[in-house]
């Protein structure tokens, strides 16, 4: 670790609090610089030099007036695998990276949380054209340019298989281009905050589309915050708690990057997991044969999974089963499936009519198993009753009695769903009682009242409900 450093001596003591390289030429591995200080660079300064960095971490690195975590100037510098988190110019330009008349390139790196007094929360390129590869920029912060801000001629920097999302500015929030529509970056296979995605919808204002763009939710597993520490006006004793910008299974930038822009040699991400990873339950949406790189710093290593339900799992059938439906429902995603052991689930305890048991997109749920088995074609869901129950409160009478409190829709669901093998029943609509689908099959439907003569089972386009049930249809 390097820490601790502050350049305020004057003339090029004022730059690079943890390190200054002037005409040099090092390779910087493994390090952390951290709580570094300088006018110009707290974390590293480089001039005229062509350091390579690979695997490092800049933290909590303040620059009084440009480049907090690293400036560099007139320096082809070579960034690989590192982070750039948590630092703060104060005044100036950069709160991550400030590129002064240099072309560096970076490759699998993360650049969030950073905070720039002026322009580029993550980066600030002046007369600069970096190039931009599977890496991360988010939760940063500035006037202008939140992500990134361009000025000065020439500066044309690359953009490829990368996420700028979440970042923060008066103008700007993703990308501010300050002198044309001329000097401005190439965007390709990237999800660019505000773009509009590739083609007609595109924002020109952003840079040139490359083509392959989009514009939509990363779905990354948690994004970062800033903690004051209950003194708003005093940045000493801010700290930045990290996010994780791994990509949830859900995300569209999961085989969406282009082969063809991962560097010779590169083979892993920033975690060290093999940079071409497919996820099979993904369609690849990138250019290149299978497997296809994603966007940003992570590759996902997401495979199809297989989650257990026993509310009475005492009795040890599945290791790790979840009690409750609704807890597996919430780590659930496109491709997974989700085995429930026989037994009566109702969506919540709380008696809040208004919760149902929304299907999640792409799953699979199969009822009708004792615990414990291991292929689908062991359970035997009529002599294993597993019931998804609106009967809130448990106290339901006999002749559709006592029905007031009960869930208004058991269960709601989402395309590419499947239900399968369930007792479904004790909802009271006052519309429409709703189960929906894209297939539900070999289910027992009993719902309990409506407020007319006409029973509906609403479902999504194309709903296919073989093998089912509807018994004890009660109208009002």
């Amino acid at each position: 670790m390097i820490t601790a450093g502050n350049a305020d001596g004057g003339g090029t003591d004022d730059f690079g609090g943890g390190m200054l390289n002037d005409e040099s030429a090092p390779t910087i591995r493994n390090c952390v610089f951290f709580e570094n200080i300088a006018e110009k660079g707290g974390g590293i300064y480089n001039m005229d030099s062509q350091a390579n960095l690979e695997g490092c971490t800049f933290r909590m690195n303040v620059a009084t007036e440009a480049g907090d975590e690293m400036f560099n100037d007139n320096s082809p510098v070579q960034l690989r695998d590192s982070i750039f988190f948590g630092n703060r110019s104060l005044a100036g330009n950069g709160g991550g990276l400030r590129n002064w008349n240099s072309s560096p390139t970076l490759v699998n790196c993360l650049i969030v949380g950073n905070v720039a007094g002026d322009d580029g929360g993550g980066l600030a390129n002046r007369h600069a054209s970096p190039t931009l590869i599977n890496c991360t920029v988010a939760d940063n912060s500035a006037i202008f340019g939140g992500g990134m801000a361009n000025s000065g001629s020439p500066t044309l920097p690359v953009i490829t298989n990368t996420i700028i999302w979440n970042n923060i500015a008066s103008e700007g929030e993703a990308i501010h281009n300050y002198e044309s529509t001329t000097d401005v970056p190439t965007i390709r296979y990237s999800n660019i905050e505000g773009s509009g995605d590739s083609g007609a919808s595109w924002d020109p204002l952003l840079g040139f589309d490359g083509g392959g763009n989009i514009d939509g939710n990363p779905h990354l597993v948690g994004l970062g915050t800033w903690d004051d520490n209950g003194t708003s006006g005093d940045w000493r004793d801010d700290t930045w708690g990290t996010g994780e910008y791994e990509l949830l299974p859900n995300s569209p930038c999961i085989d969406a990057g282009d082969n063809a822009a991962v560097p010779a040699g590169v083979s892993e991400d920033i975690n060290g997991r093999p940079r071409l990873l497919d996820v099979p339950s993904v369609p690849d949406s990138g250019n290149g044969s299978s497997p296809i790189v994603d966007m940003g710093a992570y590759e996902s290593d997401h495979l199809p999974r297989t989650l257990y339900v026993d509310n009475n799992s005492a009795d040890g059938t599945w290791a790790g089963a979840y009690a409750d439906l609704q807890d597996a429902l919430a780590m659930a995603y496109t491709g997974d499936e989700i085995w429930v052991a026989a037994g009566t689930y109702t969506p919540t305890d709380t008696g809040d009519q208004t919760i149902s048991f929304e299907i999640v997109e792409g799953v699979e749920i199969y009822g009708g198993f004792v615990g414990g088995e291991t292929s689908r074609d062991h359970r035997d869901w009529l002599a294993n009753e597993t019931t998804l129950s609106g009967d809130l409160n448990g106290d339901d009478g006999p002749d559709y009695s006592n029905l007031g409190d009960n869930a208004t829709h058991v269960v709601l669901g989402a395309d590419n769903a499947v239900l399968d093998g369930f007792t479904i029943t004790a909802g009271i609509a006052l519309g429409i009682t709703t189960i929906q689908a894209d297939l539900v099959v070999a289910c027992i439907i009993c719902l309990s009242h409506l407020p007319s003569t006409t029973v509906f089972l609403r479902t999504t386009t194309h709903c296919m409900v073989p093998g089912c049930i509807t018994r004890h249809l009660l109208p009002s």
